[in-house]
């Protein structure tokens, strides 16, 4: 098993390349998280200043430090822009499992990126990281999330009723899951 936590791993396709968050991507970002589009996905408050994107930064890099979170900025090849973000959180490495989550900017939406980003991060996961399990807990309304992580191969393992309270309706959470085995007979077809 690669020990990111030493050396954070920068990750590449043809089109993105996955890198360690840092604090110099705080305007990036804030766009990102004051976006009602990008954070309804995930039942959240869009930001509404740079301070409130600061400390999260902030929160999300000390977490890496006490080995909870690895968080990538995906950054688009062809103009440099950071276009989303990917990260592993929830890991219990003891039983080699981590869940994933992503957010996108919605100009990136439908471009196939966030599939890109997701698949270049579960080979890492499975490959040189070395685990066996990736988690997936989207909210019921958001489809797009969905149709990413079964066009991956995650298959849907039961559903979290009225999980989660956002804008005064209690949502239900899908839990979502791929095995390393079934990642590699993905990749062998």
């Amino acid at each position: 098993m690669d020990n990111p936590f030493i050396i954070f791993p920068a990750l590449e396709t043809e089109r993105l390349r996955l890198e360690q968050l840092t604090i110099h991507d705080l305007d990036a970002m804030y766009e990102i998280k004051a976006d009602p589009k990008v954070t309804y996905q995930y039942g959240r408050n869009p930001h509404t200043s740079l301070i409130q994107t600061e400390s999260w930064i902030t929160l999300v890099l000390n977490d890496y430090v006490e080995k909870k979170t690895l968080y990538w900025k995906i950054v688009n090849k062809e103009n440099l822009r950071i276009a989303g973000s990917v990260t592993l959180w929830n890991m219990d490495l003891e039983s080699f499992m981590a869940e994933v989550g992503y957010e996108l900017r919605p100009e990136f939406w439908n471009r196939g990126i966030m599939p890109e980003a997701l698949h270049c991060l579960l080979d890492w996961s499975f490959g040189l990281f070395g685990l066996n399990r990736v988690e997936a807990c989207p909210l019921q309304d958001n489809s797009a999330s969905v149709r990413v992580l079964e066009k991956s191969g995650f298959k849907l393992e039961g559903t979290l009723r009225q999980r989660a309270f956002f804008q005064g309706r209690f949502l239900d959470q899908y839990y979502y899951s791929i095995l390393k085995t079934e990642w590699e007979k993905r990749k062998v077809k």
